[in-house]
């Protein structure tokens, strides 16, 4: 049955998404048509899917503005500006993204890599044997292959991203590697909607699973992930999760990871301008920005900035310009100790039965809803 996740939940800020118009479950989206026929069998959240967005026009006022660029604008006026990490994921996000997991410096993907290598049987265990497994911003889903190669017959995966091209790619490669395994892949945003009604009237009833893997629970500031955590809670036949989180560790680590050398990330954090101005017609000189990450020991986060070299506008005329030295935030990545992550947990309506570490650097947990 369909579950909505509380449209309230933006992992930058607190702020709130404005309704959306419903559209069609197989309307067209990311530039692919989504229909009963599509013989890549992608299907669409129905709750997350905007309606098709025109670029802006300097002469168009705000009342004809798309709802989700009305909520973009709110963000960059916001104190600081801000951008929602939901939209690093376009297709070459996707791709730069998978380029950041394999530098040297970004020990995340590695470490919990070597935890589901060692410990995914041992996950797959807790898991009921016609399972549906949701995993949230699946990504390439490389992690993921340990788990899909001992989940239990009769599972269903669900990778679920917001990156329609990239996950359709990513399913075609699955359904090639492991060909008796049910892969339903999922477009659409898991902080306004997981639609499982959506995925066939065949895993009503079924027990639910959600794996939400590379410490993207620490892209949310607290208020928000318990929120999220609530709701998944609240998914009707829900089993448990699977989550992943980074814990705390020295700063100098922490900054190294989040401004590669390569400057992979700093590629990654600019090209999000871009697909502004691509994707909504805004206008950034996104050369006229600079990557930075801080690491933020009150809060034990790093936060991605990107900081005006000069002073430039903020992509639209009803913003106000940016002056150089101030920034545009536009991720949080909280780190997290097994205590204040269990306390996240309890508070989002989960229990942590089970955990695996690799040494202080990154854990795994299994919980199941109180």
């Amino acid at each position: 049955m369909p579950r909505s996740i509380d449209p309230s939940i933006t992992p930058v800020a607190d702020r709130r998404f404005s309704d959306r118009p419903p559209v069609d479950r197989f309307a067209t989206r990311y530039g692919f048509p989504l229909s009963p026929e599509n013989p890549k069998g992608i299907a669409l959240s129905t709750a997350a899917a905007p309606t098709a967005t025109p670029p802006l026009s300097r002469s168009v006022g705000s009342d004809a503005i798309d709802a989700e660029v009305a909520q973009i604008i709110r963000d960059l006026d916001g104190d600081p500006p801000a951008i929602s990490p939901k939209y690093f994921y376009d297709e070459r996000g996707s791709r730069l993204f998978d380029d950041i997991c394999r530098t040297p410096e970004y020990y995340p993907t590695r470490t919990e890599d070597s935890i589901m290598r060692r410990d995914a049987g041992a996950m797959a265990s807790m898991l009921p044997r016609d399972v549906v497994l949701i995993e949230l911003g699946s990504g390439s889903s490389q992690k993921t292959r340990h788990l899909l190669r001992r989940l239990p017959v009769g599972a269903t995966y669900v990778p679920f991203d917001i990156s329609g091209p990239h996950l359709l790619r990513s399913a075609q490669s699955l359904r090639g590697e492991f060909p008796r395994l049910d892969v339903r892949p999922l477009v659409g945003d898991f902080t306004l909607s997981i639609d499982v009604g959506s995925l066939g009237d065949d895993v009503d009833g079924r027990p639910v699973a959600f794996y939400f893997p590379g410490s993207t629970i620490g892209n949310f500031e607290p208020a928000a992930a318990r929120t999220l955590l609530t709701n998944l809670a609240g998914t009707p036949a829900v089993a448990g999760l699977l989550i992943g989180y980074d814990r705390v560790k020295s700063e100098s680590r922490l900054v190294a990871a989040y401004d590669d050398v390569g400057g992979v990330t700093a590629a990654f954090n600019r090209n999000v301008l871009t697909h502004l101005n691509r994707r909504f017609g805004f206008d950034f000189d996104v050369s006229a920005f600079e990557h930075e990450a801080v690491y933020d020991p009150l809060h034990r986060r790093i936060e991605m900035r990107l900081v005006a070299g000069r002073a430039t506008t903020l992509g639209h005329p009803m913003l106000p310009p940016i002056e150089r030295g101030e920034h545009i935030r536009t991720e949080f990545s909280h780190k997290y100790t097994p205590t204040s992550m269990g306390e996240l947990l309890r508070r989002g309506g989960w229990r942590s039965t089970r955990r695996w570490t690799a040494g202080d650097d990154f854990d795994v947990a299994w919980c199941v809803p109180e």
